[in-house]
């Protein structure tokens, strides 16, 4: 299977390096070059390149501006700009939205790995209407607040059961799923667990912490049918990490790694 990818440059030069440094994989690669930045837009849709690497020098290609152009028309493609170590830090807050950044000069490996990285994920996104709406997203909603106390107190070096417990106890929602979870068929507690602190010492910081994480997450959704989707999801992933937990535990004797796990 061959991935074509489209490079704007308007040096020659850059072409038959890439294509250079590329080579060592065979045909898995068709690289195209496009000089003109006007041609872009029309070279896309007669190409039809999955990936898109374009050169970013101020005073000849503003990469920026023509990449978050091509977002815009087609957000399945793959985004890559080209630039000096020194222009990335102004990049900053376009890499990983509007495009990934690859440096100039860029050793083979880096080039290779990158690029191959993207393929990987598309294989694994399928669909192009799936990569459209994943391409297509502008950010991400910030990290709840629950959960950014409770990873802030368990990096704390004094960190206890009890801090932890303070936080997840000043939230409702997040204090009844814990006890739901710790109490659930899953842990098989001849005892039913009703107070929190208990609840965080059986269940553990590392796995309170994606509790509080996914109950935040999940509360967004507030149609009745897309919350018994999210019950699901949350049923299947709790046996999932329970099942991974114990597995680790038994297979390495490992707290540590089971909590990790």
């Amino acid at each position: 299977m061959t991935t074509k990818i489209l490079l704007i440059d308007k040096e020659a030069a850059t072409f038959d390096d890439f294509k250079e440094k590329l080579s060592s994989v065979g045909d898995q690669w068709v690289l195209e070059t496009c000089t003109d930045p006007k041609r872009v837009l029309k070279l896309i849709k007669a190409k039809q390149p999955e990936i898109i690497i374009c050169s970013h020098r101020p005073s000849v290609i503003d990469g920026v501006k023509l990449l978050k152009s091509i977002a815009t028309k087609f957000p399945y493609i793959e985004r890559f700009i080209l630039a000096e170590e020194t222009e990335k830090e102004a990049l900053d807050p376009e890499i990983g939205s509007t495009f990934h950044y690859l440096p100039s000069p860029c050793p083979a490996n880096t080039l290779q790995l990158e690029l191959q990285r993207v393929v990987n994920l598309n294989n694994w996104l399928g669909q192009d209407k799936i990569k459209e709406i994943v391409g297509s997203v502008k950010g991400f909603p910030s990290l709840p607040p629950v959960y950014m106390k409770v990873v802030n107190a368990v990096n704390n070096p004094n960190a206890s059961v009890e801090s932890v417990s303070e936080i997840i106890m000043a939230d409702i929602a997040v204090t009844a799923k814990i006890l739901q979870t710790v109490n659930s068929s899953f842990f098989g507690l001849e005892e039913k667990v009703s107070d929190i602190t208990q609840a965080v010492s059986i269940l553990g910081i590392e796995s309170v912490k994606n509790i509080v994480l996914a109950v935040q997450a999940f509360e967004k959704f507030e149609d009745p049918n897309q919350q018994a989707l999210v019950d699901q999801l949350w049923r299947h992933s709790m046996s999932v990490a329970i099942a991974a937990k114990r597995i680790t535990k038994h297979e390495t004797n490992s707290e540590k790694k089971a909590e990790e796990a």
